[in-house]
């Protein structure tokens, strides 16, 4: 897996998701598996890219969005993964 090409598709979809309002983010908590989606990247590589999206502690309060990606192989037991944290007022963290 090259790394540096994970982590680039990965920031792109973490920016992505940032771009999210708190209400958006807090209507995907419903789905349970999060999001999973095969991205091929400019190498040619196959990515699976996952995004969940839990409450931090409380529901009501800070949206946690995590984001991993993996190749399938051996990295998959050890994705490379970004996450960020929203807030009720909209504030973002990370």
């Amino acid at each position: 897996m090259d790394k540096d090409e994970a982590r680039a598709i990965l920031q792109e979809h973490i920016n992505h998701w940032k771009q999210l309002s708190y209400e958006e983010l807090r209507s995907r908590l419903e789905r349970k598996n999060g999001e999973v989606i095969e991205v091929k990247g400019p190498s040619g590589t196959d990515y699976c890219l996952e995004m969940e999206v839990r409450w931090e502690t409380r529901p009501g309060e800070a949206i946690r969005v995590l984001g991993s990606i993996d190749d399938g192989g051996l990295a998959s037991l050890l994705p490379i993964s970004a996450d960020f944290i929203v807030y009720p007022e909209g504030r973002k963290s990370n």
